[in-house]
């Protein structure tokens, strides 16, 4: 892990965002991440803290971080969107992805974006909520002595509701 990883993942461990806020910013930067076209999202990630407020921004933009995985998640773009949009398409594997580079990538997603487009909407989703139950369960071990749950004290009606003598 680099070091400025590191220092990304301390401070937002250090925030002072509750662990919903971090883990649905991550779950939303991740299912940014599946657009298939590379570039726009950040612009996307961008726009989406201008609109939610209640993301942990840092959070957004550290799910967006893992470029290098592009064309595995193009690949899984394909695969999701092959598999719900009917229609003659090629046969495409994972190394075709990885070894045509850049003008290679450019020219496949433009052949097949409406079922890319499709498969990322879909996988990007699934990826997100993955993303969202896996990070509350690390944030909540790994934060529990900085942001222990405060227990309700009796003096406050210690849970009950008020006017019933339960």
């Amino acid at each position: 892990m680099t070091s400025g990883l590191r220092q990304r993942l301390r401070r937002l461990l250090q925030a002072g965002s509750s662990n919903h806020e971090i883990a649905l910013g991550l779950a939303v930067g991740v299912c940014v991440s599946f657009f298939p076209v590379y570039g726009p999202q950040l612009l996307a990630c961008a726009a989406i803290v201008a609109v939610f407020r209640n993301l942990n921004r840092a959070a957004v933009f550290l799910g967006v971080q893992f470029s290098w995985l592009y064309p595995l998640v193009l690949y899984i773009d394909y695969r999701v969107g092959r598999l719900l949009l009917p229609g003659d398409y090629p046969a495409l594997g994972l190394g075709e992805l990885r070894e045509g580079g850049l003008p290679h990538l450019a020219r496949l997603v433009r052949e097949l974006f409406p079922m890319l487009l499709l498969g990322s909407v879909v996988a990007g989703a699934a990826a997100a909520l993955a993303t969202y139950a896996v990070a509350r369960a690390l944030l909540a071990l790994l934060r529990k002595e900085r942001h222990p749950v405060e227990e309700p004290s009796p003096a406050a009606g210690g849970g009950r509701l008020e006017g019933r003598n339960t």
